[in-house]
């Protein structure tokens, strides 16, 4: 295997583990912590999230994971 390859080979599994790393943390959030933080206020509803705090997690993770995985990536190489 060509050095390219590899290089090529970890950044895609860099891109993949920050996508789950961010779905996971976006749905924790979403579902999870927003809900009983507003239980303990004293709000008797479910609160699913809107389209555009959902939008507002797109974003954040296609601004993120790039840079996450060039940091992760460069560090590796140094290493």
């Amino acid at each position: 295997m060509t050095r390219l390859a590899k290089e090529l080979k970890t950044v895609v599994y860099f891109i993949l583990f920050f996508s789950m790393t961010f779905a996971a943390l976006g749905l924790f959030v979403e579902l999870v912590f927003l809900p009983a933080l507003a239980w303990i206020n004293g709000y008797d509803g479910y609160l699913l999230p809107s389209v555009g705090r959902v939008y507002k997690w797109v974003t954040f993770a296609g601004i993120e994971i790039p840079f996450c995985t060039i940091v992760m990536w460069l560090y590796q190489r140094r290493r």
